[in-house]
């Protein structure tokens, strides 16, 4: 119940009670029954419109005040204005409920002392009856008043989930942008750096042949068949770049990763042990491309710098972290310079919050470590 709607009913309760006063008091009395009235309606609309707390607390002392004088002056139903004092302090002043109660009980009894006992026994019955009822009208209102700020607590914290989710996805796909890009620049070197040397040697070795082949038909001949040699040798290996642009069928991330390492062991002869530590939780896409394309690099570099022929490959799954190990038997090196291909982890990696160490130690580790989902 509102405070409202409480103001109206005790005002319509008090507006009763003085009908049916002034009805059978003296007519002489009715002046003075109406002052105290006035100043009693005055009290309670000053306490409704601008009292709280404490001077509320002292308002409802002097409507007490202002109902001795009237009960003890004019009797009748007087007492029951008690009533008003008790409902209107058990609803809108909780912190002095029992201190109220107390007092306009004490007030009631004080007013039917004069009645029988069995009227007032009667009225205290009522009396406590009304309390009980307010008590707990007053628990159940403030449930409703706590599911209702769950609900509020909920509902927003949906919406904060949803432009969550919306940033996540956004995220993850600049994430991907990113990782294409930076993968296409890699391509681009891998090109440029042996293709596209490879087609300048073999444009040479052509021209040689051709210059050759009219003062010696043999070594001309060879010449030509050397470089188509060269050449095979060359569109098999653009092949093979264009192959790894990409995973053939990114069934999921695990299931990925394992048909990776299969390939590899396959067209390289390479020993790749992969182990799966702690228990593999679903990870963003982005975070997924990020340690995908790592693991590709790093394998990479192993045959090509380190010239390993055994890999371990760790994956690590430590509370909200994802630890990435890769670690060759390769020549190693006494001191890492970062290229293309590890300033690109490291770009990718930071980019989703992670971070990339390298070192040679009985040939090559790296450990890439991202946050796993919260």
């Amino acid at each position: 119940m509102n405070n409202k709607k409480l103001h109206i009913i005790c005002i319509l309760f008090f507006f009763a009670i003085g009908v049916y006063s002034v009805m059978t008091i003296p007519s002489n009395l009715v002046p003075r029954f109406i002052l105290f009235s006035l100043l009693y309606l005055l009290n309670m609309q000053v306490r409704y419109l601008l009292l709280k707390g404490e001077l509320a607390l002292l308002s409802l002392i002097i409507e007490l005040i202002i109902v001795l004088l009237l009960g003890t002056s004019f009797g009748g139903l007087i007492y029951l204005l008690t009533f008003i004092t008790l409902i209107y302090g058990t609803i809108n002043i909780e912190k002095y409920l029992y201190g109220i109660s107390v007092v306009s009980l004490i007030a009631l009894v004080y007013l039917l002392k004069d009645r029988s006992i069995d009227y007032i026994v009667l009225n205290i019955v009522i009396y406590t009856a009304i309390l009980v009822l307010l008590m707990t009208l007053l628990r159940t209102s403030n449930k409703v008043n706590e599911l209702e700020h769950l609900y509020d607590d909920v509902r927003r914290y949906s919406y904060e989930l949803e432009n969550t989710k919306k940033q996540v996805e956004a995220y993850s796909k600049r994430v991907e942008e990113l990782t294409q890009l930076e993968e296409r620049n890699r391509i681009s070197e891998e090109i440029h750096d042996t293709i596209g040397h490879r087609l300048t040697a073999l444009l040479i070795q052509m021209e040689a042949g051709i210059r050759v082949m009219d003062l010696d038909t043999l070594k001309g001949r060879e010449l030509i068949v050397e470089s188509r040699d060269n050449l095979r040798e060359s569109i098999d290996v653009l092949r093979e770049t264009v192959r790894g642009m990409k995973p053939k069928a990114y069934r999921n991330f695990l299931a990925s990763i394992e048909d990776m390492l299969r390939e590899f062991e396959k067209k390289t002869s390479v020993n790749v042990v992969l182990s799966l530590l702690g228990t593999p939780v679903k990870l963003y896409p982005g975070v997924e491309i990020v340690l995908y394309r790592n693991l590709q690099e790093s394998l990479t570099n192993s045959i090509k710098h380190g010239k390993s022929q055994n890999i371990d490959v760790t994956l690590k799954y430590i509370e909200n972290t994802v630890a990435l190990t890769v670690k060759d038997d390769g020549i190693g090196c006494s001191e890492i310079n970062k290229g293309m291909g590890i300033l690109g982890m490291e770009e990718r990696t930071s980019f989703v919050g992670g971070s990339i160490r390298v070192f040679s130690n009985d040939g090559f580790i790296l450990e890439c470590i991202v946050p796993a989902n919260n």
